[in-house]
């Protein structure tokens, strides 16, 4: 394969963003994504199906009551994680920017990429409020 850049990241944000606020499937015992399995001879979780998981995943958000998941609270989260997982033929890979730019990290201020002095300037007024 082609190897793994910056794109695994933002999925997997996608990922953990769909998980925090959804607190994952409805019918497991702790915050997992759809392509999760429980295996009930160890008890443990597993991950299946790696390859389909954003087409899992996209059917938790546009059909959460048929696909065992909760409902996400905005169309911005909505967009946000359908858009950073979206794997059909024709989808546009989002960069860092257009992340940054996204509707749902507007309020955040974030500082411009690659300003290090800024960016810890940012992170340390996070403990302000």
């Amino acid at each position: 394969g082609a190897g793994y850049d910056y794109h695994a990241d933002l999925y997997s944000l996608a990922v953990l963003a769909w998980v925090l606020y959804t607190g994952g499937l409805v019918t497991l015992p702790m915050a997992v994504p759809p392509c999760a399995q429980v295996d009930e001879k160890r008890g443990a979780f597993e991950l299946r199906d790696l390859l389909n998981n954003w087409q899992m995943l996209k059917a938790c958000i546009v059909d959460p009551r048929q696909n065992d998941a909760r409902p996400l609270p905005s169309e911005e989260i909505k967009d946000f994680i359908l858009r950073l997982t979206d794997r059909t033929e024709d989808y546009h890979k989002l960069g860092h920017e257009d992340v940054r730019n996204h509707p749902l990290l507007q309020d955040m201020a974030l500082p411009p990429c690659g300003d290090t002095a800024e960016a810890m300037q940012w992170m340390n007024s996070l403990g302000d409020d």
